[in-house]
């Protein structure tokens, strides 16, 4: 899923930038780890990336980067509600579809598990194995409660033709609990003996970097981590995907945020339940605009938070290859996501 992106020449050519952008690096240099950027660079192409692997917890990574996207700023805000990962397949998403609000039952009609593609068939002979006491998904126990009493009763050829009508009442549930109470309404996993609230990974991760979090406090607190948001709601788009990760597939629900502030632009991508991979993914984006060689622009940082199991017990040279690895994947991204914004551009 993951590929590595070359990295970009320098000997840049001279581009006037106007006008200055010396408040909005200020900014960025305030809460992030970028003290010193040059637009020349990022106008070319130049992503900046930092990972942060040393964290309070060992599942636990963080990744800033900062690049430059050549449109206006509201386009770029709107590119990000908008823009389909599936659209792009090295980036693992083979189906990403939007959620209503309320989530109605018509937002889950495509999703079919088709039991010929190996990383499905993986997918479905673990939903067949879940006990009340054990699975290798990430659910919940009325989850996997559900899944057993449906699943009983059933013949053995009707077991699976049973596993995608489970899956969409499951993600429905998530859905609307999430578009009702946040965060705090989603109940926990069971990962062998530890119970993993997503509101708590969320709170945690969101700790380890106080400056960033204190930069998006305002929309943290409309959006996700309060069960009755403060202030007025951000524009919201939620989504189910349906994804391929190390030949399994990954079923995920998220919501996507965006807050204007004057000239600037803030957003969260809250992905909020991964039947596997995951626990909780938190991306925070804010955008300046700036003026570069006479053309509007958009100074762009991201901040990925992710909270994984696959990540616990690595260490040293282990954990920063993880990092290497997460910066390639979100460079990888970045690089479509900026292509699709300037193409709405012209």
């Amino acid at each position: 899923m993951w590929s590595l992106l070359r990295a970009l020449a320098l000997g840049l050519p001279f581009l006037a930038v106007v006008p200055s952008p010396g408040a909005a690096i200020d900014e960025l240099a305030a809460f992030s780890g970028f003290e010193k950027v040059d637009l020349r660079r990022l106008a070319d192409g130049e992503i900046l990336a930092n990972s942060e692997t040393a964290m309070g917890n060992s599942r636990d990574i963080f990744v800033e980067t900062c690049f430059l996207v050549r449109a206006p700023a509201e386009t770029a805000a709107g590119a990000l509600q908008t823009w389909n990962p599936a659209d792009h397949p090295p980036l693992g998403v083979l189906l990403h579809q939007p959620i209503q609000s309320p989530p109605q039952e018509s937002d889950f009609q495509a999703l079919k598990l088709d039991a010929s593609q190996p990383f499905v068939r993986w997918f479905l002979t673990k939903t067949l194995a879940t006990s009340r006491e054990k699975s290798d998904l990430y659910l919940s126990r009325e989850d996997a409660a559900t899944i057993v009493t449906a699943l009983e009763p059933l013949a053995p050829e009707a077991r699976q033709a049973a596993v995608s009508a489970l899956w969409k009442g499951l993600l429905l549930r998530r859905a609307a609990a999430f578009d009702r109470g946040a965060l705090a309404a989603l109940p926990a996993y069971r990962r062998g003996g530890e119970e993993i609230a997503p509101l708590g990974e969320a709170q945690r991760l969101l700790k380890q970097e106080p400056e960033v979090s204190a930069r998006f406090d305002t929309l943290l607190k409309a959006t996700c981590l309060a069960p009755s948001p403060t202030g007025p709601r951000p524009m919201a788009r939620a989504y189910w995907e349906l994804s391929k990760v190390t030949d399994h597939a990954t079923l995920g629900i998220g919501t996507i945020f965006v807050r204007r502030e004057g000239d600037t632009f803030q957003a969260l991508d809250c992905q909020h339940y991964s039947s596997g991979s995951l626990y909780v993914s938190l991306v925070l984006s804010q955008l300046w605009p700036v003026v570069v060689d006479g053309k509007p622009m958009t100074l762009f940082w991201r901040g990925d938070f992710l909270s994984s199991p696959s990540l616990t017990g690595t260490r040293g040279t282990e954990r920063m290859a993880c990092g290497a690895i997460m910066v390639q994947e979100i460079k990888k991204a970045v690089r479509f996501f900026r292509e699709e914004s300037e193409k709405v551009a012209k």
